[in-house]
């Protein structure tokens, strides 16, 4: 039944005449390996443009949540992403031969408004995430189509597209493209938007546009969403990895570079052996386990569950693709159900995780990716296990060639971000006439980077270049969440304002806090703090800093700085949660001198309704501050005052000033006199 490879090798001549010849799997037509370049281009082009459509939405639902409340965005996002059941309307309407050009002609005008208007509205990210799913779908049943081996060259096509993502987004660090001003980013667009303008006009003079009827049935287009969400949330992801495995960003691109060449020989491998169910299913099953484990484990150990949980996600996919090999079902409106129905398991699994750390869910929420891993294995179980056959030699080529540029991608990524890594700073404290040392801190709650709806890091760095602090304590900064567009950015910080940095993880290894310094880090540790009635975990940041830039840890010149961020509320458990906290961190300092404690304590003054004593404890413990602990008479959030930064016994109370009025927080900075040879 499978096309044979004598046949493909003769098939280029008669495709760059526009010629269709009949295949012997019985498509009737089969267009050589040319088109099949193009083809595999224009899906993984469109999945790339998807993706970053789909990111912006994510920040822009956030906001639009802080709005209308967390639940009511968040179903709107994931009901969006239900756009592509709009395939089979569009195929009737356009035509089988116009409706995949007009939908990416559609994703490039609505990606280029992305990328030009600023602010981005939500409508705007909403309809191009909606075009964008609807170009993949539509292009997915084509590759189908045209094909015996079809579904396996969709499943590579995306793959591909996930690597070319991950070059891309190295380009700024993490930061996405779509967020982004500068040269790079705009030629990295146009570039994207070009080619998949190409693709397009190509498949459409060599014939490739979906059937009537769905070869392979309606099941790659779901699993290529579930699998998109594991691939991009977890196991290619740099955020994720950097954060859990402890490493640059560098090498988080080059783990997650390795996990995607075990993907493609995954999904080649699935695709081409008859795997029994029940090898399936035990599959499954340990993806799922994989999948619960992912948020948490840390070290080699998360690389080795990354690169496992890889190869079960890939084969079940290229499982269910190679036995999708020569089966037809009727009607374009399957297909479309099917990515429409993918696209919602995608937006409701990297939403609910998020929202569980906001508003508590009945389940924890290392259960979603473990769900996730479930669904993939009982999408690929629900079809008959195949014979095993040969994949045809045009998906053997297209394997290779992909690979080639896969691994060109990562190399050229990975030697791009060494070569651009900032220099750790060598610098000292400025030294005063009785041999003191002057520091100069700053807390800054950057709200995971987003800004009224809209990603702009540069922003926030620009403002903390200002300040030109010797210590940064940032909070709520995320690595790897989906609400900030899957950015490292504890990474793209440290790298951006050239700073080394602590990383202390809070809510999961990929949310938390960041410790940034210009003064050498002698030492460090990170405390985790009891949850009690809050939504999420927190944990507060020990840094040790030597002031006179010798490192040396014992001299009598070393600054103990303890950032943390702390639950926020005024009900009386949550009174009580801080309270605990504030225990928790007082009795790890046990005195030390020259300390500062600072960051978004969500501690208001005593004076606000209904009475925050809190503060106390600190003032009890001999920590001072300029700040009025009575009224709020310097509001640092909106009207409020939750941010603070406070000394010890033995240091002047620093001058706290308010460094720049902006929405939310508002960052707030002091300079310190730390005296020398204690």
């Amino acid at each position: 039944m499978g096309v044979t490879s004598s046949h493909i090798a003769a098939e280029p001549s008669a495709a760059a005449r526009g010629v269709s010849t009949p295949s012997a799997g019985g498509l009737g037509r089969s267009p050589g390996t040319a088109a099949a370049a193009w083809a595999t281009a224009l899906v993984a082009t469109a999945t790339v443009i998807t993706l970053e459509c789909a990111r912006v939405l994510f920040s822009l639902g956030y906001h639009t949540g802080e709005d209308i409340g967390w639940v009511t965005a968040g179903a709107v996002v994931v009901v969006l992403f239900a756009a592509a059941v709009l395939a089979a309307p569009l195929q009737r309407l356009a035509g089988s031969r116009h409706a995949l050009t007009l939908a990416a002609a559609v994703l490039v005008a609505l990606r280029l408004a992305v990328q030009l208007v600023d602010p981005v509205p939500f409508w705007v990210g909403a309809a191009a995430t909606g075009a964008g799913l609807l170009t993949v779908t539509i292009g997915l049943a084509a590759l189908r189509s045209t094909w015996e081996d079809g579904s396996v060259l969709a499943a590579l096509a995306v793959s591909a597209g996930v690597v070319l993502d991950l070059a891309v987004r190295a380009t700024g660090a993490t930061w996405d493209v779509p967020w982004r001003d500068d040269v790079v980013a705009v030629s990295v667009t146009l570039l994207l938007l070009g080619l998949l303008a190409a693709a397009a006009l190509a498949c459409r003079r060599a014939g490739i546009t979906p059937d009537d009827e769905d070869p392979g049935g309606p099941l790659v287009s779901f699993l290529v969403w579930p699998y998109l969400y594991l691939v991009v949330v977890y196991l290619q992801s740099p955020a994720h990895l950097d954060a859990s495995v402890g490493v640059s960003v560098a090498a988080g691109v080059a783990i997650a570079s390795l996990a995607a060449a075990v993907g493609f020989g995954a999904i080649l491998l699935g695709s081409r052996v008859a795997v029994p169910r029940a090898a399936l299913a035990a599959g499954g099953i340990a993806l799922a386990g994989c999948g619960f484990v992912l948020p948490v484990v840390s070290g080699l150990a998360a690389v080795v569950v990354v690169l496992l949980a890889q190869f079960l996600a890939a084969g079940l996919v290229g499982a269910a693709a190679g036995a999708g090999r020569g089966v037809r079902r009727p009607g374009i409106s399957r297909t479309a159900s099917a990515a429409a129905g993918g696209g919602v398991v995608f937006a409701a699994s990297a939403l609910l995780y998020a929202l569980h750390t906001i508003q508590p869910l009945p389940i924890t929420n290392r259960v979603v990716p473990s769900l996730v891993g479930l669904c993939l294995a009982l999408a690929a179980t629900a079809r008959p296990v195949p014979d095993p056959v040969p994949v045809v030699a045009v998906t053997t080529t297209r394997a290779a060639q992909l690979a080639a540029v896969a691994a060109a991608l990562a190399v050229l990524s990975v030697g791009g971000l060494v070569l651009t890594a900032p220099e750790v700073p060598d610098a000292a404290a400025p030294r005063g006439s009785d041999g003191s040392r002057a520091v100069s801190v700053m807390t800054f709650n950057v709200g995971q980077g987003v800004t009224d709806g809209q990603l702009d890091l540069e922003q926030l760095a620009d403002v903390i270049e200002t300040e030109d602090a010797d210590v940064v304590v940032l909070e709520e900064v995320a690595r790897g969440w989906s609400l900030s567009g899957m950015t490292d950015e504890a990474e793209w910080f440290g790298r951006r304002l050239g700073l080394p940095y602590v990383w202390s993880p809070a809510a999961d290894a990929g949310f938390g806090n960041v410790v940034l310094s210009r003064l050498p880090i002698t030492g460090s540790e990170v405390v985790e703090l009891d949850r009690m009635a809050g939504t999420q975990d927190r944990s507060a940041a020990f840094v040790w800093l030597d002031t006179d830039g010798d490192g040396d840890h014992h001299d009598g010149n070393d600054l103990l700085v303890i950032g943390t961020h702390l639950q926020n509320g005024s009900e009386a458990p949550i009174h009580a949660e801080r309270a605990a906290s504030y225990e928790e961190i007082l009795g790890r300092w046990d005195g030390q001198p020259a300390t500062v404690l600072l960051g978004d304590l969500n501690t208001y003054p005593r004076e606000v309704p209904p009475g925050w004593p809190e503060l106390d404890l600190l003032l009890d413990a001999g920590f001072r501050t300029t700040q009025d602990i009575d009224r709020c008479t310097v509001p640092t959030s909106n009207e409020n005052c939750p941010d603070w930064i406070f000394t010890s016994p033995d240091l002047s109370p620093a001058t706290v000033h308010v460094v720049v009025d902006r929405p939310d927080h508002r960052p707030i900075a002091a300079t310190v006199e730390v005296p020398g040879d204690r």
